[in-house]
């Protein structure tokens, strides 16, 4: 069930395929919209940053949504 409140949501990209942050936020914000969101427009606020990290056990994103 999408969440129906308005959230805050803090990503950390690490090892992106990207460099274009811009983008990579772009790609999952839409990928939310509809599915764990209802609507995009309940993201009230938004920080987004990527790190690389030079080890073999990683995970692609992390996710916060505050609630």
């Amino acid at each position: 069930m999408p969440i129906t409140e308005p959230i805050e949501l803090k990503v950390t990209f690490v090892d992106p395929t990207s460099p274009d942050l811009g983008n990579l936020y772009l790609a999952l914000e839409n990928a939310m919209d509809g599915a764990i969101v209802l609507d995009d427009s309940l993201i009230q606020a938004q920080a987004t940053n990527k790190m690389y990290v030079a080890t073999e056990e990683r995970a692609p994103v992390k996710l916060k949504i505050v609630a």
